[in-house]
């Protein structure tokens, strides 16, 4: 089994506070909280995600991926947790009739190359490079949501 040597390590400032917090909240506060924490704090992301795009943009290609580039968040009643995702809208599986609807369903080709081509990541450095900002910024964005609302 190999190991990741590659760690990363950062301090996050009022997990705490937020963590205790969460624990004496009914979850639709955790809900109506989160939700707009996750979304502000991905648009970090979002933008880099963009911008990387753009840069790696074909202008042979009908469309630009980087107007297809969305976030989506989703709640977990079970495990009371809100989830932030930034992908490219219309998905990664190839349709027919996809090119003339406009959909960008080739962006996975990009992101993680093929045999021929060598992979111009967007994604996955988007988010890497702005791992402790977002999760800053989710705590901060919380920890004022739940100071308006308790």
């Amino acid at each position: 089994m190999a190991s990741n040597t590659n760690s990363v390590r950062f301090s996050i400032k009022g997990i705490e506070q937020i963590s205790k917090k969460l624990r004496e909240v009914s979850d639709d506060v955790i809900k109506d909280s989160t939700r707009p924490a996750v979304r502000r704090a991905m648009q970090v992301v979002k933008r880099s995600a963009e911008a990387r795009a753009q840069r790696n943009d074909n202008p042979r290609t009908p469309t630009d991926i980087s107007d297809h580039i969305g976030i989506r968040t989703r709640w977990d009643k079970q495990s009371r947790t809100m989830t932030g995702r930034v992908g490219v809208t219309g998905g990664a599986n190839y349709r027919k009739g996809d090119k003339d609807r406009g959909e960008v369903t080739y962006w996975r080709y990009v992101e993680l190359g093929t045999g021929r081509s060598r992979a111009r990541p967007f994604l996955r450095p988007a988010l890497a490079n702005n791992t402790e900002q977002v999760l800053q910024s989710v705590v901060d964005e919380i920890k004022a949501q739940l100071d308006r609302r308790v």
